[in-house]
């Protein structure tokens, strides 16, 4: 039976998300202001697959085996915003995600000579669409995709399928945003899941910025 493992940052905790007052003036309650918007993060899926298997003859094959799949993303833009006391707006993003893969098998055994073959996959550029929406207590989700559904296999690991880009994670902000000349979020999770002798695992980071200017 396979087994799965979550691990999500919140805030107070690990997480980070903070409100600084970087600018001399604040904006008042409720007033819209011009926002320099940034978003960068990543997905990264590792699949390892170690164990040992018998050939036809009888011999005892040994496994070490890893795939790697990799999308990062980034966006910037200025809008004119009006930020709440409970919650930030919400947001969406259209973007070229970047992704690139690595494929190493390894095998050895008392029988024949050790054999390793090692591959790669990118870069290729990929259109996506992410979104935050907020979330109650002063939270805030990331989720989206890709927008064709071709390119959700390329660079895919092949030990075990990769999780979905994007995988939906969270932060939570500390106090309440309005006012603030500068808000920062920082999202982090991490998904683990072993069946077999196969664990894969896959970690979402983001951060979100948004300044006054």
């Amino acid at each position: 039976m396979p087994t799965w493992w979550i691990a999500l940052l919140a805030a107070g905790a690990t997480a980070s998300a903070c409100l600084g007052a970087t600018a001399a003036a604040a904006a008042r309650p409720g007033s819209t202001a011009t926002y320099e918007i940034s978003l960068t993060g990543s997905q990264r899926t590792v699949v390892t697959r170690n164990g040992t298997t018998t050939d036809a003859s009888g011999c005892a094959i040994r496994h070490a085996d890893r795939d790697v799949q990799t999308i990062t993303f980034a966006s910037s833009r200025r809008a004119r915003l009006a930020l709440g006391s409970k919650a930030l707006p919400a947001l969406r993003f259209a973007l070229a995600a970047r992704v690139t893969g690595s494929f190493h098998r390894e095998s050895s055994s008392d029988c024949a000579a050790p054999k390793t073959s090692d591959r790669s996959c990118g870069p290729a550029r990929l259109r996506a669409g992410l979104a935050t929406r907020p979330t109650p207590n002063r939270g805030m989700q990331l989720a989206g995709g890709l927008l064709r559904s071709r390119d959700r296999s390329r660079c895919a690991t092949t030990l075990d399928a990769p999780d979905t880009f994007l995988q939906p994670s969270a932060s939570h902000l500390r106090r309440s945003p309005v006012g603030a000349a500068r808000v920062f979020l920082h999202g982090h999770l991490v998904l683990r899941t072993t069946e077999g002798s196969t664990t894969k695992i896959t970690v979402v980071d983001w951060r979100l910025t948004l300044r006054r200017v």
